[in-house]
């Protein structure tokens, strides 16, 4: 059984990261203290621990971050912040997006990577697996500027499929 090797603390140095790349005003080596509180962003999805995996900058100077929230089992979890840190109320549900790709609670669905695209759209992709973390697909879902998924996209707004029928995690 796979299981996550990162602390919380990753979500802090992500959003740091995230600041440094998308600040051009603040001091190099330093935290800009005009974003987030003192620098930093930190968000909560209200559940298990919450581990950030992707970060991307859209046109808009917006910032996505993704990972796998309430992980174990968990869902894919994405924010979408202001440039000054704030969470994005436009974006899902006060700036946060939580999808699932299956009816079984046990099952587990991580993000690992984000995309800005055009017109405002977020692709976000990764895996869902089986509650044994042994039978795992690619998962792609889409969303639209507002955090809705996408439903010309696969019809429902997300997909997966298996990379084949040889290939187990372990």
């Amino acid at each position: 059984m796979k299981k996550a090797v990162f602390s919380p603390t990753l979500a802090v140095v992500l959003i740091i990261v995230v600041n440094f790349v998308t600040q051009v005003g603040a001091e190099p080596g330093k935290l800009d203290p005009t974003f987030g509180f003192e620098g930093v962003t930190l968000v909560d999805f209200g559940g298990l621990e919450d581990l950030p995996n992707a970060a991307a900058l859209q046109d808009d100077g917006k910032i996505l971050v993704s990972g796998w929230v309430n992980i174990w089992p968990g869902d894919f979890g994405t924010v979408r912040l202001l440039s000054d840190g704030s969470l994005d109320s436009s974006f899902g549900s006060g700036g946060k997006v939580t999808t699932a790709f299956s009816d079984n609670p046990d099952n587990v669905d991580a993000a690992w990577s984000v995309t800005a695209g055009p017109n405002g759209r977020v692709y976000v992709s990764g895996e869902t697996c089986d509650a044994d973390y042994f039978i795992c697909e690619v998962a792609t879902a889409v969303y639209k500027e507002d955090g809705s998924l996408d439903e010309t996209f696969a019809g429902d707004g997300k997909t997966s499929v298996s990379p084949g029928t040889d290939t187990v995690y372990a």
